[in-house]
């Protein structure tokens, strides 16, 4: 059988491009799949991507995936001419992430001219931060899939809502393969909380930062590290106007993989504070190196993290609630008895099975 994906992967430094590479290649593990990939030569142009670069300085292209990187997302030409070698290929399946706007004329482009079905692996429906306009743009390449694959309940029937009758499978997001720590960073307290990726409005920090300075913890230090999509000038504002400069470490830049296993090791807990959210990247990491999270009790987090087993739930937005939960609830021995629970979802949470589902969601 050969499949073709098409959308980012390594170097590219987002979730999605993460995510994309780990599903390629647990494809081609599988006997009998050919897997083919068609990712971008350029991603982004510089105004929509407010980060210091869209690849990742100690990422490299997959050597062991047969990938050419020939889309310019600026480029009509290059899709159409992508679109042609996808046909040459003859795939019986093509397989494309859908997650922003901008990038749906392309890839809706490309798909519209293969002869196979599409499964869109759907990690939003429409963006963030977007409006209508952005939201029917989206649309479009959701319109053109066969099936939909996406991680949680409520991306689900965000789908439904667009392509009425569509067929969706929910599969919750895998784990991925990141480096063991070296265990460089000693413990600076007797509850070590860590906050990490992209930090935007909607993921709630100043959510976090206020509850930190409310908690009756004495011995508790947070570290926020992730570059800021936000403007780092507010976030050291209000770190300053509350007090928490030693009980707050802002590491407000990108981190390679080596260097954030070290903060995830030496955390306790990972605190996922969002306003909103239609799924994490972050919480699959956080189960890889065995961390407990405290979450905002929204759908996109319900489904996987577990009260009292795997993390904790608090009300989005509720500073009194978190303050009380990391004070009264989270602690470094109840973090570590949530071990078995972890362990367990790290074998179900894999590639392999996400695979498995997208296959099966053309049958």
């Amino acid at each position: 059988m050969r499949v073709a994906v098409v959308g980012p992967i390594e170097p590219f430094r987002s979730g999605v491009a993460r995510h994309t590479t780990a599903l390629a290649r647990a494809l081609a593990r599988r006997a009998g799949i050919e897997v083919r990939v068609y990712s971008f030569s350029r991603q982004y142009p510089a105004w929509l991507f407010p980060g210091e670069s869209d690849r990742a300085s100690d990422a490299s292209v997959p050597r062991d995936l047969d990938a050419s990187f020939s889309i310019d997302s600026l480029n009509p030409l290059s899709w159409v001419r992508v679109a042609g070698e996808i046909r040459a290929y003859c795939p019986e399946l093509v397989i494309a992430p859908a997650w922003t706007f901008f990038l749906s004329p392309c890839l809706t482009t490309i798909l519209s001219k293969v002869r196979c079905p599409v499964v869109a692996v759907v990690h939003n429906v429409s963006d963030h931060d977007g409006g209508r306009v952005r939201s029917l743009i989206s649309a479009m390449q959701l319109q053109r899939a066969s099936a939909h694959v996406t991680h949680t309940r409520e991306l689900a029937a965000g789908i439904t809502r667009i392509v009425p009758g569509a067929h969706v499978v929910v599969h919750p997001h895998p784990i991925f393969e990141y480096p063991a720590a070296r265990r460089t960073l000693p413990a600076r307290a007797e509850l070590e909380l860590l906050m990490f990726g992209l930090i935007r409005p909607y993921k709630g920090l100043d959510v976090l930062l206020e509850a930190v300075a409310r908690c009756a913890k004495p011995s508790l230090m947070l570290s926020v590290v992730g570059e800021s999509w936000q403007g780092q000038a507010s976030i050291r504002a209000q770190v300053e106007r509350l007090g928490l400069e030693r009980k707050v470490e802002l590491v407000l830049r990108y981190v390679p993989d080596e260097e954030a296993a070290e903060y995830f090791e030496r955390a306790d807990v990972v605190v996922l504070p969002y306003r909103s959210v239609t799924g994490s990247g972050v919480l699959p990491l956080a189960c890889h190196y065995g961390k407990p999270v405290v979450a905002s009790d929204l759908p996109g987090f319900r489904e996987l993290v577990y009260h009292g087993e795997n993390g904790w739930l608090v009300p989005p937005g509720d500073v009194a609630e978190l303050a009380r939960t990391l004070a009264e609830e989270v602690d470094r021995s109840t973090a570590a008895s949530m071990q078995p629970r972890i362990r367990q979802l790290r074998r179900e949470l894999t590639f392999e099975h996400f695979a498995e589902a997208i296959l099966g969601a053309i049958d």
